[in-house]
């Protein structure tokens, strides 16, 4: 994953992180892998974005060398509005893959359309933190039609548009949080739902430790012998599952 600034990047303290509750809406859904989301209790979008209403499209441009890495303000082609920024790679030809930091969706832009962000738009951490689904393996999307893109569509059907629960279950070195998601009631496992419906395989070193690991154990086994989602394409094996254990 991408390197993180912890001193902008989250308002996710590396302390006490693991366990918390967060009462969440989903950004941004790259894929079932890998997803953005909103602290309800720390989100500071309005006041970023209203000061970014008034942005000075005639601020300094960016000057090269342009790093993976650089902050920015950044123009989004759908609203053509100003969004702070992090560049993530450099594609050539003056063109730069940027991530809107406040929200996770990414966008081919040229340096035309980038400039320089002042400490003015940085009094704040970046609003979108970067998930992953805890206690499960799902498979990437690498196409618009394979099982990857498959599980992005079910997550998205899940959680996508509604208040949610995330339990934060780690948070890795690049400050990624593992998390355990849910309905807002707390009574749907949508990490869970996933295994049901062959979308994601257990990562059983850490499932293993679950006080309801049978009911997850039960789940996939079920999806195995139906043959759906992840079993039914060869995406994964029982090899695969077996080298978890």
């Amino acid at each position: 994953w991408g390197h993180a600034n912890t001193s902008l990047t989250s308002d996710f303290s590396n302390a006490a992180v693991s366990q918390k509750v967060m009462d969440v809406e989903i950004s941004e859904i790259v894929d079932a892998s890998l997803f953005y989301i909103h602290d309800s209790a720390n989100n500071k979008l309005e006041e970023i974005n209203n000061k970014l209403a008034d942005f000075d499209e005639s601020a300094p441009k960016l000057e090269p060398p342009i790093r993976k890495g650089t902050k920015c303000v950044a123009k989004f082609s759908v609203d053509e509005c100003w969004y702070r920024g992090i560049v993530e790679k450099t594609l050539g030809g003056g063109e730069y893959q940027v991530r809107f930091a406040d929200y996770g969706n990414t966008e081919k832009l040229s340096v035309d359309d980038m400039r320089k962000v002042g400490k003015d738009h940085l009094a704040h951490p970046f609003q979108a933190q970067k998930c992953q689904l805890a206690y499960v393996n799902v498979p990437r999307a690498l196409d618009d039609e394979d099982v990857g893109a498959q599980a992005a569509f079910f997550l998205r059907e899940l959680a996508w548009g509604q208040p949610v629960k995330a339990k934060v279950i780690e948070k890795d070195e690049n400050q990624t949080l593992r998390v355990l998601l849910t309905d807002k009631s707390g009574n749907q496992n949508f990490n869970l739902k996933m295994v049901e419906n062959g979308f994601a395989s257990l990562e059983r070193n850490v499932a293993k430790d679950l006080d309801d690991y049978t009911d997850w154990d039960n789940a996939e086994m079920i999806a195995k012998q139906k043959a759906i989602g992840v079993w039914e394409g060869g995406a994964f094996s029982d090899e695969d599952d077996e080298d978890d254990e």
